[in-house]
């Protein structure tokens, strides 16, 4: 499968967007996501890159100790999403993280609502599993004991899961393939039981579409080239394996663009989330870590 790739090109792709931020649309928001995907996808493609930058980069985010902004360009609050993203960074480059707990217990506990769900942000109101999984894998990486929020946390994603076996992002939504793969993170992390899980891996093999081999989202929506990893490390998850990569492939081959990355569909612009997202739900890696979204070693 590797060989159908054109793993040069992706490669260049992310160093032009890791190092001259080419990017192929106005991402200033996003800069955490955007640093995190790029050094997961070149560990991933066993590239090298330079750690100084990426370290120095990274205290002009932090705000308060551990916890980061989305930019440099604005004075916005650390939100969960860009602090586990500045986390995951540190830990895939090896460098050594001065861990305040207590600090870090704190933010998160700012964070919860009454019902257990998580906001992005102290003065956010958005708040849904994505935000949890933020939450509980930042301070899993920190190897901060999460068993406090079994109860409260714990409780609300229970809350989420629909009749058919998969997570809406809040409870009564649609399920979703990016928001289970968040519910059932989480649920490990926090060391509690997945419900339903019969169900919810039938429904998660059903999203392959049969026509294109592409994996959709939700329910009556196109495939896109993010969800071969939603999909496909969700099932790992569940400790299965049962896709099918050669008309995945297929799909994603119509997503590589002729200069390096992955797009979200075919024929559209490239960017770095779904190059990385597209390549970890096609190449195999002994070092994945399947909770936290990031290669051990």
């Amino acid at each position: 499968m590797q060989q159908q790739l054109t793993i040069e090109k992706h490669e260049e792709f992310i160093k032009k967007t890791l190092y001259q931020q080419k990017l192929p649309c106005k991402m200033d928001s996003l800069k955490a996501l955007i640093l995190y995907c790029c050094v997961t996808t070149l560990k991933l493609l066993k590239s090298e890159y330079q750690c100084e930058p990426i370290v120095e980069f990274l205290k002009h985010l932090e705000v308060q100790p551990h916890q980061y902004r989305a930019s440099t360009f604005d004075d916005s609050e650390p939100s969960i999403v860009n602090s586990y993203c500045a986390i995951s960074v540190l830990k895939q480059i090896k460098q050594k993280i001065e861990v305040n707990k207590e600090s870090a217990l704190n933010y998160v506990r700012s964070l919860i609502q009454e019902d257990g769900n998580i906001r992005s942000s102290v003065s956010s109101n958005d708040a849904d599993l994505r935000m949890v999984y933020s939450a509980l894998a930042y301070l899993d990486l920190l190897e901060i004991d999460t068993s406090e929020f079994q109860q409260t946390v714990g409780k609300f994603i229970l809350t989420c899961q629909n009749q058919d076996g998969a997570f809406g992002l809040r409870p009564n939504l649609e399920s979703h393939c990016g928001a289970s793969y968040c519910a059932v993170s989480s649920l490990i992390i926090l060391k509690l039981e997945i419900p339903n899980k019969s169900s919810l891996i039938e429904w998660l093999v059903m999203r392959q579409c049969k026509m294109t081999g592409g994996m959709a989202g939700r329910i009556n929506k196109i495939p896109d080239s993010c969800y071969s990893f939603w999909i496909g490390w969700n099932l790992r998850l569940l400790g299965l394996d049962l896709l099918d990569k050669e008309r995945l492939m297929e799909f994603l081959q119509h997503c590589q663009s002729n200069y390096g990355g992955f797009s979200k569909y075919p024929q559209s612009m490239p960017d770095p989330i779904h190059t990385l997202h597209s390549l970890l739900g096609i190449l195999e890696n002994e070092d994945y870590d399947y909770v936290h979204a990031i290669l051990l070693n």
